[in-house]
C-alpha cells in the first residue's frame, strides 16, 4: 500500500496504484501511514475486484447505481463487452475517510470523463473538493506564491498565464512556492497544492524551431495535448522544496486576462468576487458530479447545494480580506509578473517615502 501527501496535514491518499496522479498531484510525495492519519481528510482509492451482492437487483437504483445502506456507500455497475463489467464503489462515502474501490476494467478503460462514465481521479476529485468544503475549506482554481512577505495568489481561465506567472515569480524572484494550478483557502490563508503539474516543458518559450513547430500543432490539433509523456514535477525547476510556503494569509489577488492592450485596474471585491466564482465553477463539477448526485438521491440529508453555499462564502471571505484586488491585462503572459512585482515595488517605495 501507498500513501501520498497531497496537501500537508489537509489532504492524503492511500493506495495501491504506485504511480498515482489525479487533480491535487501529479507528483506526490510518499508518506507512511502514521503520517497519512494525521491528514484531515484520507482519501483511500483500491483498484481490485469485488463481489456484488447477490440482492442487488432488490436494492433502490438510480441509473446505475446502487445504494448500499449498510456501508454508507453505493455501487456502481455498467456492462461492458464479453461479460465485462465496468465497476466501482464507495463506503463511509460522507465521512472525512471514505474508500474507493474500483474494478481493473474500469481503471484500464475509462480514462476521461463521457456522460456519466467519468475516470477515478475525476471522480476522487469532485469527492476531495466536496469533502473540502464540508470542512470549511474551498479548492481554488488559482496559483500562488510568497514574495518579501506578502502572498499573492493569481487566477485565470486555462492558458492564460496564471502558472507561468507562479514559476516565474519562484525562479526569477525566488519567490516562496505555494501552487501553480490549484489552491486550497479557508477565507483567509492560502494552503499549497504544490505537487500538480499543469505546464508544459515549453512555457519558458524555446525558441527552437521544433518546439515553436510542436507548440503550433497543439494549438491546431488540442486533442494532441492527451498524447504527450508524463511531465516533470515543477519542483524539479527550482529543486528547492524547502521553498514550499504550506500555508501563508492571502495578501493581494490577481485575475489575470489576455487582451491586446496592457492595462492593469484595482477592482472592488464584487467584481473579484464573481469572476474568482465564475473560473472556480469551470474547473471543478463537483455538483454535475454523478458519485454525489447519485449518493444525494439516496440520502436527501446529504446536499450539493450546501457545498456551493459554503464555496460562495469562503470565497467571498477571501477576497475581502484580501488587502487589494487587481485585474491584470496584457498579450504576453511572460510580463505578468514583471507588473505584479512593479505594484510591490511602488508600495515599498511609497513607504519608505
Amino acid at each position: 500500500m501507498f500513501y501520498f501527501e497531497a496537501v500537508k496535514k489537509l489532504l492524503a491518499v492511500k493506495t495501491n496504484v504506485h504511480e498515482f496522479n489525479w487533480s491535487f498531484g501529479s507528483a506526490m510525495p510518499q508518506i507512511n501511514e502514521e503520517e497519512f492519519d494525521l491528514h484531515l481528510i484520507r482519501l483511500e482509492v483500491i483498484v481490485e475486484d469485488f463481489e456484488l451482492p447477490e440482492d442487488l437487483g432488490e436494492r433502490e437504483s438510480f441509473h446505475y447505481f446502487y445504494h448500499i445502506p449498510e456501508s454508507n456507500g453505493m455501487i456502481y455497475v455498467r456492462d461492458l463487452v464479453f461479460n465485462k463489467k465496468l465497476m466501482w464503489k464507495i463506503v463511509n462515502a460522507n465521512t472525512s475517510h471514505p474508500s474507493l474501490v474500483i474494478n481493473p476494467a474500469y481503471h484500464k478503460y475509462v480514462k476521461f470523463r463521457f456522460i456519466n462514465l467519468h475516470s477515478v481521479y475525476e471522480l476522487l476529485t469532485d469527492l476531495a473538493a466536496f469533502l473540502l468544503l464540508k470542512e470549511g475549506y474551498a479548492p481554488l482554481y488559482g496559483a500562488a506564491f510568497e514574495l518579501n512577505g506578502r502572498t499573492t495568489l493569481t487566477f485565470a481561465p486555462p492558458n492564460t498565464g496564471k502558472t507561468l506567472t507562479s514559476m516565474k515569480a519562484c525562479t526569477d524572484f525566488e519567490a516562496g512556492y505555494i501552487s501553480e494550478d490549484l489552491s486550497i483557502t479557508d477565507g483567509e490563508h492560502i494552503y499549497a497544492v504544490p505537487w500538480t503539474c499543469s505546464y508544459r516543458p515549453s512555457t519558458f518559450r524555446s525558441s527552437s524551431s521544433a518546439s515553436k513547430w510542436k507548440e503550433k500543432c497543439f494549438e491546431i490539433f488540442p486533442i494532441l495535448e492527451l498524447l504527450k509523456n508524463k511531465r516533470p514535477s515543477l519542483i524539479h525547476i527550482w529543486n528547492q522544496s524547502n521553498r514550499i510556503v504550506h500555508r501563508s494569509k492571502c495578501s493581494q489577488i490577481f485575475v489575470l486576462e489576455k487582451s491586446p492592450n496592457i492595462s492593469m485596474e484595482a477592482r472592488d471585491s464584487k467584481e473579484i468576487y464573481r469572476k474568482v466564482l465564475q473560473l472556480n465553477g469551470y474547473r471543478f463539477h463537483y455538483m454535475k458530479s454523478p458519485l454525489l448526485a447519485a449518493f444525494t438521491y439516496f440520502n436527501p440529508s446529504f446536499t450539493l447545494e450546501e457545498a456551493y453555499r459554503n464555496e460562495m462564502n469562503i470565497i467571498k471571505s477571501l477576497v475581502e480580506n484580501a488587502d487589494r484586488s487587481f485585474v491584470l491585462q496584457g498579450p504576453d503572459a511572460s510580463d505578468y509578473m514583471n507588473s505584479i512585482q512593479g505594484v510591490n515595488d511602488n508600495e515599498k517605495s511609497t513607504r519608505i517615502s
